[in-house]
């Protein structure tokens, strides 16, 4: 690690390495008036590749001494290109800082595709704190727009190997059915709940419309991941 304290016009930040969805106003308020009474931080993290260097992690902090109208900033300057910038901001944003929502989740998932799309979901996800649930949702919606190329992987052992075949997504599906046996009573369908009169519906049937409410989300849907995080949440709050 080399401290060094370098001039704030000298950092790229202007690159696509922020990792996250916007830059919070009141956070760089916030640090800026922190600066200002003496509270110390941590040194940025740039890559320097002999000409330019890239800032991996601390926009908050560089927008905050800029707002200050500061000439330097204490950095940790490595060397590397602007794509060690990248991976270093995917690596260090969900461990550190601002707690990330549901879109900057899915921002870090879609600059690692388009960046390393080579790596596997399992390797990808470790690289950007999320599930590999997630990275696949996201490379499948990116492969159907063809925004990248995912026909091999390269997994964390370093070796490539050929994308596994997945099943194209239908946009709708027909209402589940759930066979019994003929001494079974019958459990009614989504469909009949749903005629039924209010009081009439049951925790099955209702729990059946959802389900089909779900599976009509289109792969594509640039809200889908939220969606299904927020009905998530909302289990897990109400069991």
């Amino acid at each position: 690690m080399a401290i060094k304290t370098i001039s704030l016009d000298l950092i790229r930040t202007d690159a696509g390495t922020q990792t996250r969805c916007v830059i919070t106003p009141d956070r760089v308020e916030e640090y800026a008036e922190s600066m200002l009474t003496g509270d110390k931080f941590p040194p940025v993290i740039v890559y320097h590749d002999g000409t330019t260097y890239w800032l991996a992690d601390g926009f908050h902090r560089v927008l905050a001494a800029n707002r200050n109208k500061y000439a330097t900033i204490a950095a940790d300057v490595r060397t590397g290109t602007k794509l060690d910038a990248l991976r270093c901001g995917l690596e260090s944003n969900h461990t550190h800082g601002l707690y990330r929502t549901n879109a900057d989740k899915r921002h870090c998932i879609g600059l690692a595709l388009e960046n390393f799309p080579k790596l596997s979901d399992r390797a990808l996800a470790e690289m950007c704190g999320v599930s590999n649930t997630a990275v696949g949702e996201v490379r499948h919606e990116m492969d159907a727009l063809s925004e990248i190329d995912s026909s091999s992987r390269i997994g964390r052992d370093g070796k490539s190997r050929k994308a596994p075949m997945r099943k194209a997504a239908k946009l709708s599906e027909p209402p589940i059915e759930i066979s019994r046996p003929e001494e079974t009573p019958h459990i009614r369908s989504a469909a009949e709940e749903l005629a039924e009169p209010e009081p009439s519906r049951n925790a099955m049937g209702l729990a059946l419309l959802a389900v089909n409410c779900l599976r009509d989300i289109a792969p594509i849907d640039p809200e889908r991941l939220s969606a299904f995080d927020f009905v998530c949440d909302w289990i897990a709050g109400n069991r």
